[in-house]
């Protein structure tokens, strides 16, 4: 599945053991923005709970993922 323009996929694993699953998001989202996405994803985890982690970073919430340059 490849990310249109402007787009980035990004792959997420679980620490709960859950199945590892893929999202499309703006380069520009937030952080916030892409935890409340994963939460409505997974069902079971409320977005508080939630933290996104990218080489060993957690991420904040005001950051972008072109912050942290991610790449498809």
């Amino acid at each position: 599945m490849a990310a249109e323009e402007g787009t980035t996929l990004v792959k997420f694993k679980l620490v709960s053991g859950g199945p590892p699953f893929e999202l499309t998001v703006e380069s520009e989202a937030t952080i916030a923005s892409i935890r409340t996405l994963v939460a409505e994803k997974c069902d079971s985890a409320p977005v508080a709970a939630i933290r996104l982690i990218y080489k060993g970073k957690v991420l904040k919430d005001a950051e972008t993922l072109t912050t942290h340059s991610f790449k498809n």
